[in-house]
């Protein structure tokens, strides 16, 4: 097997009776990880530039390099990341076995064309008929292994449209559509443009009348069906390959890019001109919606173009991971960043408003006994799409087994009575949309909990997380990246975190304050320490969660990290002004 991601728990008890080796995973050397990451960072630049030629030759523009940065980057850099991580498997694997061939389907270029990068992002990445044509694609490149080619499959990953349609709308939303619609033509002369703030509701509106302007509570809008083919082009990239991988990329790039930025992007412009949106804004404020809303997307793009400011706000748990490229992207498009309190040396463009996210939801009930302990988990996808410190599937299981360990660790009369595990809410999207405890699950985690320990309550991930919160006495956050534990910490929610260090490290500069809060034991190494504290503090978690230790460790750490700042929307008003 070329990696741990041929063997879905669904199917264990088929390969688990095979006679298997698993080629080891080549960004377990976490060092190999970090030369990676920035030699990618480099020769992304290098395509992005040469990308930015071509794009505007074949539409007869000459739009900035920043317009298509933010068009166009972050297709290119998921696209760039997975295909590196692939073209790596496959690398070791034949330097390593004497593996002499392998079975490939025939598969139509055509049918893999995204036709978005919404596409590509909810379809492409998690599907193994895709991930399957480019492995066979770069096996063929690299002609180390031979491929025997079977079948003419008669299911296609998509169908350059499958972003028509959707969910109804709720009442909520429908309240808000009309509202729009009703009102928004009125501010097609409006300066400020908000979307997808992280704000709440209230905050948004106050922000919109500090810039004296009708508010607007503006929301993503579908780019509906795309019925453009691939073209054939008398050109491919030549950014000046040096290696075979780059060569491959160089050959392919073209290929794989979307049809929306290539042969649908007269079509994006006119879905563009017709939305109801500010026809030339002075400022752009989002927080969440520059990495697949094509419509949005293009947007903004088109406005930086024109002049417009962008003012993005950090929205993942940024500041803290050892790098991030989706905070390096984020903070490369943007020309002021808002983060939730932490600033760089020499870095102008940042500013440290404090938390986003509303908190109050989390919020206990004053006079509420709260039973529950509640595990907050966490998933991504079995096939990388994009570069963190954390990358890597073979961390995604230990992970697991790390949480399973510390319900082990627990009293058992905490663990069969008040532990309740919240699963991750997109695992089903990481298994293609197959419900859980199917064959098809991937990680089919919540049949693991199951297994090993019948009496836990698991939940699917479903409810909004804020009901689960407000019933806990205790939240155990257990992975880097996130933003729970922060937003948790920020409402005064007791929370310990707990993950591996070593696989998901933390930046220096975070260092001093997580060493703190492993003196208050709010953060644990390992998850026998953190099912001992627990058990510690299980009758009485208030008092630990009250006392002068811990009390200055959070404070440091909010403060630093997740600021809750009183004058919020009068200090992002200012720095929109």
């Amino acid at each position: 097997f070329l990696g741990e991601w041929c063997m879905p728990y669904g199917r264990k008890t088929v390969w688990e009776k095979m006679d298997v080796v698993v080629v080891p995973y080549h960004w377990n050397d976490r060092e190999k990880l970090r030369k990676d990451y920035h030699y990618l960072n480099e020769l992304y630049e290098t395509m992005l530039a040469s990308l930015v030629e071509f794009l505007n030759a074949t539409h007869h523009v000459s739009y900035s390099q920043r317009y298509w940065r933010v068009l166009v980057g972050p297709w290119l850099g998921y696209f760039l990341h997975g295909t590196y991580d692939k073209w790596e498997s496959l690398r070791v694997a034949s330097e390593q076995y004497n593996i002499e061939s392998t079975i490939s389907l025939n598969l139509e270029d055509q049918d893999f064309v995204p036709a978005s990068m919404s596409e590509f992002f909810s379809v492409n990445i998690f599907n193994d008929r895709w991930n399957h044509y480019i492995y066979s694609k770069i096996i063929a490149a690299q002609n180390t292994i031979t491929q025997s080619r079977v079948g003419q499959p008669k299911e296609k990953v998509n169908s350059s449209g499958a972003l028509s349609g959707g969910q109804a709308l709720s009442f909520r939303q429908n309240l808000r559509y009309i509202y729009n619609h009703t009102i928004g033509r009125l501010g097609t002369s409006d300066r400020l443009f908000t979307i997808s703030t992280y704000l709440s509701m209230y905050d948004d509106i106050s922000l919109q009348l500090k810039n004296f302007q009708l508010p607007k509570m503006w929301a993503p809008i579908a780019i509906g069906k795309i019925d453009e083919r691939r073209s054939e082009f008398d050109r491919q990239l030549d950014f000046g390959a040096s290696t075979d991988f780059e060569r491959f990329i160089e050959s392919e790039i073209l290929n794989q890019i979307p049809i929306l930025y290539v042969e649908g992007f007269s079509g994006l412009q006119r879905v563009i001109d017709n939305t109801p949106w500010p026809k030339r804004p002075e400022t752009l404020f989002t927080s969440n919606a520059l990495w697949h809303d094509d419509v949005t997307m293009g947007y903004v793009a088109k406005n930086v173009q024109a002049g417009a400011r962008l003012v993005y706000g950090q929205h993942g748990g940024f500041g803290i991971q050892e790098f991030s490229w989706a905070e390096q992207h984020e903070r490369q498009i943007s020309d002021i960043y808002l983060t939730w309190g932490w600033t760089e040396e020499r870095v102008s463009n940042l500013a440290p408003v404090g938390l986003l996210k509303p908190i109050a939801k989390y919020r206990r009930p004053k006079k509420s006994d709260p039973q529950t302990l509640l595990m907050v988990r966490g998933l991504t996808s079995p096939y990388i799409f994009r570069i963190d410190s954390d990358v890597g599937l073979p961390q995604l299981h230990a992970n697991i087994n790390r949480c399973l360990n510390f319900a082990g660790g627990l009293a058992a009369s905490i663990r069969e009575t008040n532990l309740l595990v919240r699963l991750y809410p997109i695992a089903k999207a990481f298994s293609q949309g197959r419900d859980s405890g199917s064959e098809d699950d991937f990680y089919q985690e919540h049949e693991r909990w199951n297994q090993q320990f019948p009496s836990v309550s698991v939940n699917d991930g479903h409810d909004a997380i804020a009901s689960l919160v407000k019933r806990a006495r205790l939240v155990v956050y257990t992975y880097n990246g996130g933003t729970g534990y922060l937003e948790f910490m920020a409402a005064d929610v007791p929370v310990i975190a707990m993950w591996d260090m070593a696989a998901s490290p933390i930046r220096s500069s975070a260092a001093p304050f997580f060493d703190l809060l492993r003196e208050a034991k709010i953060v644990h190494d390992s998850p026998s320490a953190a099912a001992a504290h627990v058990n510690d503090i299980w009758d009485d978690v208030d008092a630990w969660w009250l006392s002068p230790v811990v009390r200055k460790a959070r404070a440091n750490f909010l403060n630093k990290y997740a600021k809750v700042n009183a004058n919020l929307v009068r200090d992002i008003s200012t720095i929109l002004k």
